[in-house]
């Protein structure tokens, strides 16, 4: 199934999440403003889907913490779908990222401590950046 314009910009706007063009060849999901765990974590599940079964031309993937982005050779894809890069890829994603079922099995994140010291003999440039960002 394939949408227009109109049509996507229907299904897209019902969704909790946003998705729109950054360049001829990159896609972006965005998954609400806030800062959530959650959300991060449906995205983590929908970034494992993408890579396990990606689209002919997909090159890479860019998580952030409520974004998605998607890095695509247009040449190939049009080749694959025969249609519009931007409308195939927008379909495709819209339609994987709405049947995504949340995946409980998401690697654990590590915590790192990294030691800070301010004293003096460690911190030469301090007082030279405090006073440049006030």
């Amino acid at each position: 199934m394939s949408f227009s314009f109109p049509q996507l910009y229907a299904l897209i706007i019902q969704q909790p999440f946003i998705i729109y063009p950054i360049s001829e060849s990159a896609i972006t999901l965005e998954y609400g403003t806030e800062m959530s765990v959650a959300r991060h974590r449906e995205l983590m599940s929908l970034m494992i889907e993408i890579r396990s079964n990606p689209f002919n031309g997909l090159t890479d993937l860019s998580i952030a913490y409520n974004s998605l982005t998607l890095f695509y050779e247009p040449t190939t894809v049009f080749q694959y779908a025969g249609i519009s890069p931007l409308v195939f890829v927008t379909d495709w994603l819209t339609r994987v990222a709405t049947s995504l079922q949340a995946n409980e099995d998401l690697p654990v994140g590590t915590h790192h401590i990294i030691p800070v010291c301010y004293d003096p003999p460690f911190s030469p440039d301090l007082n030279s950046v405090a006073d440049f960002h006030q």
